[in-house]
């Protein structure tokens, strides 16, 4: 079986249309479709979307290994109530999934579905970027951030300290 087989197999399963799959990654539906059809190779990117939006085992949909679902994620058999958000992080240590690659370890942990969705996107980018001249690009737009950041809570923290002094010396006058 190929893999748009076996993504068109798992759209059966979790009971929806190529639409409703697309509507959820916000693409389009011929997407899904190129991919049924074994036209495009399945990017890591919307296999990391269907692993945490369905909950697909990433090996299952490349290599027809292992079972359709990660474990305690498959929708026939887990409650809707027990996944908030619709996500549920698998417990115990990475070195029971040796198959699987370190990224798809971090996208496992409690510490990854605790990011803001923004950081989530970083953590996937840096994953899909290859070029050298990218990631450098990132680092610094990275190391600039933090230090716009630290520096607004040192200037934030030197105001509080400057306001309680003021503070202090207003009472003094007063009494």
């Amino acid at each position: 079986m190929t893999k748009g087989k076996r993504l068109k197999l798992l759209i059966k399963t979790l009971g929806l249309t190529q639409q409703e799959v697309a509507d959820r990654f916000g693409i389009d539906r011929s997407l899904i479709s190129i991919l049924c059809k074994d036209k495009q190779n399945i990017s890591n990117l919307m296999l990391y979307a269907l692993s945490k939006e369905f909950g697909v085992n990433p090996t299952w949909l490349l290599t027809g290994e292992g079972e359709m679902f990660l474990p305690g994620r498959d929708p026939r058999n887990v409650e809707k109530s027990r996944k908030p958000n619709g996500i549920q992080v698998i417990e115990g240590s990475v070195e029971e999934y040796p198959h699987i690659t370190t990224i798809e370890q971090i996208y496992r942990t409690k510490w990854y579905h605790s990011l803001p969705n923004e950081a989530q996107y970083v953590v996937n980018a840096i994953d899909e970027l290859r070029d050298k001249e990218a990631l450098l690009a990132l680092k610094k737009l990275a190391v600039a951030g933090i230090q716009k950041q630290r520096a607004e809570e040192e200037i934030r923290r030197i105001n509080e300290s400057i306001d309680d002094e003021e503070k202090v010396q207003k009472k003094g006058q007063a009494g």
